[in-house]
């Protein structure tokens, strides 16, 4: 989803900047990422297919980051 934040086992933080989404093939997306050490400091990092995205969650441990506002 756009926007949701993980956290990784690292104490980085992985942010979705946006999806784009495949007419062709049918639910193909790509994930746009930014990466940082802080919520305050997040640099484009990648743009990654499904199967590389869920390596990355598995990977590098990412859980989706609860915060309050």
């Amino acid at each position: 989803m756009e926007g949701q934040l993980f956290t990784g086992a690292d104490g980085g933080f992985w942010k979705v900047k946006r999806l784009t989404v495949a007419e062709n093939p049918v639910g193909f997306y790509l994930v746009h990422l930014c990466y940082g050490r802080s919520l305050d400091f997040l640099d484009d990092s990648m743009i990654l297919g499904p199967r590389e995205f869920a390596a990355l969650l598995r990977d590098q441990e990412l859980r989706p980051h609860l915060h309050s506002v």
